[in-house]
C-alpha cells in the first residue's frame, strides 16, 4: 500500500500529468484512428466497447471485420496492454492530489479495479480473435460479466474522483 502511495507521490507532479496525457493522448487517439478505420472496412464497432458479450455478437462483429479488420483490431487489442493502466493511473492520481492528506486516501485504490477487470476482460477478448469462430460460450460469459463489472466499477471510480473533487472543495472554503 505504501508503495503505491510513494509511485502516486512521484507521479503527481506536473510533469507527472504531462506524460500520462500525453501518452493517453497518443493511445487514445491511436485507438480511435484503428476504430474508425475498422468501421469504415467493416460497418463495425470493436469489442471492447460492447456493453456486455454474447456469441452472436461476438461471431457477428469478428465476422464483419475479415482479414483485415482482424489485423486492425490486433492493433487495439495491442494498445489496450497499456490504456487500461493509464487511465486508471491517472483517475488515481487525481484523487491522489484531491485526498492524499485525509482519512479518504485509500480512496486511490478505487479508480484501479476497473483497469484490472479491463485486462482480465482484454485476456478474453484476445482469445475470442485467437480462436474465431470457435468460441467457447462460457468464456464468453465471464468476458460479460467483467465488462459489465469494469463500467460499474469505472462508474464508481467516477463517482469516487466527483467525490473526491467536492472533499477538497469542502476543505478550501473551511479554511
Amino acid at each position: 500500500m505504501q508503495m503505491l502511495y510513494t509511485a502516486l507521490d512521484r507521479s503527481v507532479t506536473k510533469l507527472g500529468f504531462a506524460v500520462v496525457l500525453a501518452l493517453l493522448g497518443v493511445v487514445g487517439g491511436t485507438i480511435g484512428i484503428t476504430v474508425n478505420e475498422i468501421v469504415a472496412i467493416s460497418g463495425q464497432g470493436i469489442l471492447d466497447f460492447e456493453l456486455g458479450h454474447s456469441v452472436a455478437r461476438i461471431n457477428e462483429i469478428l465476422g464483419a471485420y475479415g482479414g483485415e479488420g482482424i489485423a486492425l483490431y490486433q492493433r487495439v487489442q495491442m494498445l489496450d496492454l497499456v490504456n487500461p493502466f493509464l487511465y486508471s493511473w491517472l483517475s488515481a492520481m487525481l484523487i491522489h492530489l484531491l485526498v492524499k492528506e485525509s482519512r479518504c486516501s485509500w480512496f486511490v485504490f478505487i479508480p484501479l479495479l476497473p483497469g484490472i477487470f479491463d485486462y482480465i476482460e482484454n485476456y478474453y477478448l484476445y482469445q475470442f480473435v485467437s480462436t474465431y469462430p470457435v468460441l467457447d460460450s462460457d468464456q464468453v460469459a465471464v468476458a460479460n460479466v467483467l465488462s459489465l463489472l469494469k463500467r460499474g466499477v469505472l462508474f464508481l471510480a467516477i463517482g469516487t474522483l466527483v467525490f473526491a473533487g467536492t472533499l477538497k472543495m469542502v476543505a478550501v472554503i473551511r479554511k
